[in-house]
């Protein structure tokens, strides 16, 4: 799995904590208390956050710093680490820590045990580098004279292997050099699964014959066949012998991590009695070549072999970050629908609960009647201010659904019948509603909403009737007739009848919880809107006085919100 990078990852926070802002200030219905707590401890914990992602996972020891020191910048190509015995490695590197080609790295890190501790540093310093990590482990087997210790070094770089594995989230390509003293020649690789083949400077330039066993180059024939014949001899000597299972592997164990095998014949100091002379001796009539063996001979690297390297597949560093990007972002939207439609889902309970309070309370009670009353005006202009203002967030995202209560709160409102009461004295008259038509052409110009100068007299006059009737609820209501858009004429309405609101309000000191506004546009004319005269009589404002005496004192625990938000 690749590292993703310090500004990666600080990307990722940022989003998480943008988005949870989002929904704490936005979208979770709380108070202003709880929206600034929960912004201080979000933006605390992406700071928090930000100082962790630029701290290093693993200290640099003062052993891996003249290491680290000579890795190149930039490598796009594969990253080879080396391990292998120090004679073998001084002689392929000289005193130099890192070899460059156009085609690979190779970083020299010592003995197998050095593989699994290095690669988490390494990847902490280079974390694009992890998908272009690869592993070889060079051996002479003409430099051991004893069989157990060298199947011992060869299973602790297996599991060595295994360790990086577990470090880089892969199983990534690994390959064992061995090297046999003779005449110098191409390599020989066998993969984990596959046959022996020639691969090296001369079939860069010749050509395969039809047997395998020689290359041609420049027309002359150039045979391998010792060669190829003690090559396939050791792998089959390492395969069977020295990486041969125990039964208690069988059972036990992991499978260990394979590694692909390359053989390469070069002059190689030879050791008396070694054990792949032995082995030689005793199943095959072969007799090894004697070369010079010089140690300061250099040994060749496999260069040739690099290209053998597989790529392993999956996504790069960015876009698994560009992954988690988008699985955030994704579940950071369902989470908003679903908190819209919970804010949507109270929202509705919580109008149809007032209805039905509203609607099972007899007319005989007048205290609660107008109680619940009161709490269904506070409902209509909450729906009237999101209708006009616009949906909040936390009741947006297309799942709004207030809309269908509107008119229901309406119906309620307009309804509204004062309960008779009845007293052991008889009463001449009971006082019924009284409605007061204004002709809006006197009160206001044509789409105004502003009131005339000469409005004055007519409002005077209404509010000597509003005067003579103390207490009483009053429902101010607005009506314009068919012309121009619906929105157009809901708006002025609403609008003329909130200026006619004002001007009794202040002019009348009367407390704002004695009205009622609505604004019906043309929903509710009486007359037609084909003719002149018809038009006329739609556009009024209408004043319903509801015989309430009390209607409109507070109610003990219920406070009306401001009319006008």
């Amino acid at each position: 799995m690749p590292i993703m990078t310090v500004r990666m990852k600080r990307g990722l926070w940022l989003l998480i904590g943008g988005l949870t802002l989002m929904l704490c200030l936005g979208v979770l219905p709380w108070g202003m208390t709880a929206r600034f707590f929960s912004g201080a401890l979000t933006l605390s914990a992406v700071a928090g956050a930000w100082i962790i992602c630029g701290r290093k996972a693993f200290p640099v020891s003062a052993e891996y710093q003249h290491l680290l020191a000579a890795l190149p910048g930039e490598c796009s190509t594969p990253i080879v680490l080396v391990c292998g015995d120090s004679d073998d490695l001084d002689r392929l590197f000289g005193p130099a820590l890192v070899r460059e080609i156009p085609h690979g790295c190779y970083l020299r890190l010592g003995a197998a045990k050095e593989l699994a501790r290095l690669t988490p540093v390494l990847l902490a310093q280079r974390p694009a580098w992890r998908r272009q990590l690869a592993a070889m482990f060079f051996l002479s087997p003409q430099s051991h004279t004893d069989q157990g210790v060298l199947r011992t070094i060869l299973r602790g770089w297996h599991h060595e292997l295994a360790g990086m594995s577990r470090n880089i989230g892969h199983r990534p390509p690994a390959m064992i050099c061995l090297f046999l003293n003779g005449k110098d020649g191409p390599w020989y690789f066998c993969p984990t699964e596959g046959a022996l083949g020639i691969i090296g400077e001369l079939a860069a330039s010749g050509q395969e014959t039809e047997d395998g066993l020689s290359i041609k180059s420049g027309g002359e024939p150039i045979h391998h066949l010792p060669q190829i014949i003690e090559a396939q001899a050791l792998l089959a000597w390492y395969r069977d012998t020295l990486m041969a299972e125990k039964p208690a592997d069988k059972y036990g164990c992991p499978p260990r991590v394979q590694s692909d095998l390359a053989v390469r014949f070069t002059s190689m100091p030879v050791l008396s009695g070694n054990v792949w002379q032995r082995h030689l001796a005793a199943r095959t009539l072969l007799r090894p070549v004697s070369f010079s063996s010089a140690r300061e001979t250099s040994l060749p690297f496999p260069d040739p072999l690099l290209w053998m390297l597989p790529r392993p597949q999956g996504p790069t560093a960015c876009r698994r970050a560009m992954a988690w990007g988008m699985a955030v972002l994704t579940g950071y939207c369902l989470a908003a629908l679903c908190i819209v439609a919970w804010n949507n889902q109270r929202l509705l309970i919580r109008v149809a609960a007032d209805l039905q309070r509203y609607h099972n309370i007899p007319p005989s009670a007048h205290g609660p009647k107008a109680s619940a009353l009161t709490v269904l005006v506070n409902d209509a202009k909450e729906l009237e201010l999101y209708h006009r203002q616009g949906t909040p967030l936390r009741l947006g995202l297309g799942l709004y659904s207030g809309t269908s209560l509107y008119a229901g709160l309406l119906a309620a409102i307009d309804g509204y019948m004062p309960p008779l009461f009845v007293s052991d004295a008889p009463q001449p008259h009971a006082p019924g509603p009284q409605t007061l038509n204004l002709n809006s052409l006197s009160l206001f110009n044509a789409g105004s909403a502003s009131l005339k100068p000469e409005a004055t007299k007519v409002l005077v006059a209404a509010l000597m009737d509003i005067k003579a009737q103390p207490g009483w609820l009053i429902v101010v209501a607005g009506h314009t007739d068919d012309t121009g858009s619906h929105r157009r004429n809901q708006d002025l309405s609403l609008a003329r009848a909130e200026a006619v609101r004002d001007w009794l309000r202040t002019m009348g000191n009367i407390p704002s919880g004695c009205f009622a506004v609505q604004g019906h546009g043309s929903a509710r004319p009486i007359a037609g809107n084909d003719t002149v005269a018809g038009r006329a009589a739609n556009r009024r404002v209408d004043i319903r006085l509801i015989p309430e005496p009390g209607a409109c004192q507070p109610v003990a625990g219920i406070q009306a919100p401001p009319l006008r938000q």
